[in-house]
């Protein structure tokens, strides 16, 4: 699938989160591959941003984030987590049984699989336009955040109003949209820009339920800040991956799993999808 937006007219886009368009132009590219494992189980999204703005003004300090309204199965038993070191976020459910899964049910999530390209070391390399590009770097998964449903503290940035844009630039820094503090580690007792970034499969470090009961979750990754002169493009891939829902495989199983085909399919990105291929079997002739 691939189709092409933008934010020029203030008239379409003055109900989101309450900010004039900034003049960017977004080319989407979306694809999956018919295949077993994990290229089977993950839809890619590319996206190529331009800065178009009309007044040929610099944006300094950008972002670019995913957020997702996952709601895995039943919508009001969810967790979330995130893999800073596999830059993924992911949803998961708090029970052991849901309520359309039942004791199987999925974990899924998004990774940063390219993101945004900025100068680095000359030993650096970066992936662009579908090669690499050296002296440069991607940036990962930079931080990780959630808003819960109706939570006073916690909840959703309000649509159509300047707020809401604020908020989700807190998130965006890896900090509680309404009070734009760093996330509280209720492990360490330090803020953190990676909200819930323990491991739920092991049970160590920060994981959801700590502070909050099980719910109706949104979650997110941002990557950034960097800066993008007039006409300049970024490229940022990601890919939607689903895990489990398979018999044998309970909720913490599901999400080893989602990490499991995380790691194996960027492998096969950061070498173009250049995977090789098995040897046919040889035939035998018996005498």
């Amino acid at each position: 699938i691939w189709f092409v937006c933008n934010d020029f007219n203030a008239a379409q886009t003055d109900f989101m989160y309450g900010t004039l368009p900034m003049g960017i132009e977004e080319q989407v590219t979306i694809w999956g591959y018919k295949a077993t494992g994990a290229l089977g189980n993950m839809i890619f999204r590319k996206y190529t941003i331009i800065n178009k703005n009309k007044d040929k003004k610099t944006f300094q300090d950008m972002y670019v984030s995913m957020w997702t309204d996952s709601d895995n199965g039943d919508a009001g038993d969810d967790f979330n987590g995130c893999d800073v070191n596999l830059s993924l976020f992911y949803t998961y459910n708090a029970l052991a049984n849901d309520g359309q899964y039942g004791n199987t049910p999925p974990a899924t999530g998004f990774d940063f699989f390219q993101g945004p390209i900025v100068k680095g070391d000359a030993t650096d390399k970066a992936i662009f336009k579908g090669k690499y590009r050296t002296g440069y770097k991607n940036l990962p998964m930079t931080a990780h955040y959630f808003f819960i449903r109706g939570d006073a503290t916690w909840g959703d940035p309000p649509q159509g109003v300047s707020q809401g844009a604020i908020e989700f630039y807190n998130l965006f820094q890896g900090k509680v949209g309404r009070t734009g503090l760093p996330f509280p580690d209720p492990v360490t007792g330090q803020g953190t820009a990676f909200a819930l970034s323990g491991d739920p499969v092991a049970g160590t470090g920060w994981i959801d339920g700590m502070l909050h009961a099980p719910g109706d979750r949104r979650n997110g990754a941002a990557s950034g800040p960097f800066n993008m002169a007039y006409g300049d493009t970024q490229e940022v891939v990601l890919a939607e991956i689903a895990a489990g829902a398979e018999p044998g495989i309970d909720r913490l199983g599901a999400v080893a799993l989602l990490k499991f085909y995380d790691a194996q399919a960027q492998v096969v990105f950061d070498n173009f999808f250049n995977v090789p291929t098995a040897p046919d079997i040889p035939k035998t002739i018996a005498s």
